[in-house]
């Protein structure tokens, strides 16, 4: 166990229980609730078991707890009616279930001519990665900035001077 990083399982719990939010189109929450099935909790001899509504198929790969199963039907709703004119709506997710989720997208889907998959995986990776790859970047473009080569000897301002001068009076004159 490394001691500067001690497990700590509350800690992963908050993560895994915090609230991001996705905007999502017809096609993904459509997607989404095709892929999905109703995990359903049955208690047998004082045991909780949980088993899908449906077989674990190709068409409904993932089990999912009937509260996202909810918010989905709810996002799917909102996008169908026909006096809304919006192309989007917010879906609120927690990590946990924007992973189960990312579990269900294959990026090759297309629903209605939509890549749905490859966008669902893109919008997922967007809030739970976005602020750490745009972090990522600007410490690279810092990075770049800089001469970490130490046997390289940085010319003066005279000597580029002399430099451009000798250019100037000598145009045959290579570096």
């Amino acid at each position: 166990m490394n001691p500067e990083r001690e497990y700590n399982a509350k800690e992963e719990e908050t993560f895994f229980q915090e609230v991001k939010t996705i905007n999502v189109s017809k096609n993904e929450v459509l997607y989404l609730n095709d892929s999905l099935t109703l995990l359903l909790e049955h208690t047998i001899n004082n045991s909780t078991i949980s088993i899908p509504a449906r077989g674990i198929s190709s068409t409904a790969g993932f089990p999912a707890p009937p509260e996202l199963i909810l918010r989905i039907g709810e996002a799917i709703l909102h996008l169908t009616n026909p006096e809304n004119t919006s192309k989007l709506t917010e879906l609120e997710l927690t990590v946990s279930e924007l992973l189960l989720i990312r579990e269900a997208c294959q990026s090759y889907i297309l629903f209605n001519n939509e890549p749905v998959g490859y966008n669902l995986m893109r919008k997922i990776y967007s809030v739970l990665l976005g602020d750490h790859v745009k972090e990522k970047e600007e410490f690279n473009k810092l990075l770049e900035d800089i001469n970490m080569s130490p046997l390289e000897k940085t010319k003066s301002s005279e000597e580029k001077t002399n430099d451009i001068t000798k250019k100037l009076t000598d145009p045959t004159q290579d570096d």
